[in-house]
Parts: structure tokens; C-alpha cells; sequence
């Protein structure tokens, strides 16, 4: 939304004074706040990542990036598609073109060092692993090890647990 309270195409920033008609991405939007598309960057920018998936829509949020499949109308839907995970493993939502879930994606954004349980040493894990734990102080979760060589649980290192997101502890 601009300064004068008119809103605005997250990708291109033309408002809807210009003639613009916005769609709100269902992913985004909050009470406060929201991504808007124009329905023109939608078919222009169609940011997909094959011909397979030339109707697909990735939200242009960085820290989103969630896919929608774009309607003939430009309307988006939800893409939904199930499968494993290339970098947790396990079968769930995908939600990236390169197989991650959210989780995963999500711990793009958030990547803290863990200890592990079984060795003690710290490993950088790009997963939301302390949504696994119940406090800051709880072992939670199961991921691979490159120490032990095995699956392992694991607690976040106190020197980034001011980081985590609040009243996310134990989500999962």
C-alpha cells in the first residue's frame, strides 16, 4: 500500500487508481497487511520454472514464495501437489518447483545452528527444528546427523534462540 493509502502491485507498483485490477495473495495477507498482484504481472511475469508449469504463479515475497496455479480468468488457486521433500526427506505439501515443504522453506530464512544430542557437536540445519522442541532448553526432532552418521535429535544453540520467531517453541 503507498503512502496515500492507495494500493499497489507488489511487482510492478502500479496502483489501482492507474486502472490496475489487484488480486490479494491468499498466502500473504495478515490483518495489517497484504501482497497484491495486478492481474497483468500475473500473466507477464508468470515466473515458472518449466514448460510443465507454465500456469503456475510463485508468490513474489521472498520469504514466501508459495506457487498458485493461475486460472484462464488470471484468478490465482492454491497449487497443491504431495510429495517427498528433497531436503527433509519426508512425504508433505510441496510448495517450492525445487520439492521443499514449508518447513524447509521456512528454514531458508531462519538457518540456526543445533546441537546434536548423541555427539554434542553443532550443526547449521536449514529446517525449523526447534518447532520440535518445547523450550529452548528441550531436545526435539529427528534429523541427519553428519557426525554420528545416523538421525538424531536435536536442541537449538543458545546463541540463537533470540532469533526464533516468538511463540513458536513446540509448534509442531
Amino acid at each position: 500500500m503507498a503512502d496515500d493509502g492507495t494500493k499497489k502491485c507488489y511487482i510492478c507498483g502500479k496502483s489501482e487508481s492507474s486502472g490496475s485490477s489487484l488480486t490479494t495473495l491468499p498466502c500473504c495477507q495478515t490483518d495489517s497487511s497484504a501482497v497484491e498482484v495486478c492481474k497483468e504481472c500475473i500473466v507477464n511475469e508468470n515466473n515458472s520454472v518449466s514448460v510443465e508449469e507454465s500456469n503456475r504463479f510463485k508468490c513474489p515475497n521472498q520469504k514466501c514464495r508459495k506457487m498458485f496455479t493461475v486460472k484462464v480468468s488470471g484468478d490465482l488457486e492454491k497449487f497443491v501437489r504431495l510429495g517427498k521433500c528433497e531436503m527433509c526427506q519426508t512425504n508433505q505439501t510441496i510448495v517450492t518447483p525445487d520439492n521443499r515443504c514449508d518447513k524447509c522453506l521456512m528454514g531458508e530464512s531462519y538457518r540456526f545452528k543445533y546441537i546434536c544430542k548423541r555427539c554434542g557437536k553443532t550443526q547449521l540445519i536449514s529446517h525449523p527444528m526447534w518447532k520440535y522442541a518445547k523450550s529452548a532448553r528441550k531436545f526435539g526432532g529427528s534429523w541427519s546427523c553428519r557426525v554420528c552418521n545416523d538421525y538424531t535429535n536435536w536442541m537449538i544453540h543458545p546463541d540463537y534462540v533470540k532469533d526464533v520467531p516468538v511463540g513458536t517453541f513446540g509448534t509442531l
